[in-house]
């Protein structure tokens, strides 16, 4: 959201956040646990999840395929995770 004064307001961004198989089972729909393959859960396990507002999403290959999950819940991952060269985020400064 750009407010009057042209600041960026970026609500419900998360960093390092890890998606959990974990948490997925504890916390998942029973509807929603069907939906999503355990041969899924265990690659999506420890994959960082992008927040761009109440959701996230991540990108994984699994079963030889590349498949995007949408929506991530925040209560099936895990936050404050070290920072780690597999999930650095690079950051740039435009001005």
């Amino acid at each position: 959201m750009i407010t009057k004064s042209g600041l960026i307001l970026l609500a419900h961004v998360v960093k390092n956040s890890i998606f959990s198989r974990a948490a997925f089972e504890a916390n998942a729909e029973p509807h929603i646990k069907k939906l999503l393959p355990k041969s899924h859960r265990t690659v999506l396990d420890g994959l960082e999840v992008a927040f761009k507002g109440e959701f996230g999403t991540v990108d994984y290959e699994a079963d030889g395929e590349r498949w995007y999950l949408y929506p991530v819940c925040p209560k099936w991952c895990l936050y404050d995770v070290p920072e780690t060269e597999s999930n650095k985020i690079e950051q740039m400064t435009l001005f």
